[in-house]
């Protein structure tokens, strides 16, 4: 079984937390991406990063009927992109990591946090971002961790 999945499952098990209105595959996305985008950031910092998928979700600018539609959007998120693989199963820390991950999306996808961002839409890393240009469009919301949250300035155009 794909460590993703298992990990999923078996915290949904644990947990007993399970989404009504997501699928069991936008979960899996979802931890996927959290890992991969916030999965050494605090876990304000996930959930942050998992109510921007959700921000988007509900956003007519990125049209999307599931949270996977959203997470495979061409150049919107780096794990998508860069296709790397989520977790070593032979490295403990990863698996802790991808653990956390999996609770924060159920957690997200469930309704039981509420959104830390001030509803934003973007979210980005200033330590490591190469292209800023498109940040001058945006109106930061929060800083969580090492991201920066920001949603597109009026008469912006954010895609």
């Amino acid at each position: 079984m794909n460590t993703v999945v298992g990990i999923v499952l078996s915290t949904m098990m644990n947990t007993g937390v399970v989404p009504v209105v997501h699928s069991v595959k936008d979960v899996i996305c979802l931890t996927e991406a959290i890992n991969w985008e916030s999965g050494n950031q605090p876990y304000i910092g996930k959930v942050g990063m998992a109510h921007v998928a959700l921000n988007r979700l509900k956003s007519k600018a990125f049209p999307s009927e599931s949270v996977c539609g959203i997470l495979y959007q061409r150049g919107q998120f780096d794990y998508h992109a860069i296709k790397r693989a989520s977790v070593r199963s032979s490295d403990n820390n990863g698996r802790q990591q991808l653990e956390k991950s999996a609770e924060v999306a159920l957690n997200v996808l469930a309704g039981k946090t509420k959104d830390p961002t001030g509803g934003a839409t973007f979210y980005v890393n200033m330590k490591t971002v190469t292209d800023t240009t498109w940040i001058k469009g945006m109106q930061v919301t929060r800083v969580l961790g090492d991201h920066t949250f920001m949603v597109p300035k009026k008469g912006f155009n954010s895609l």
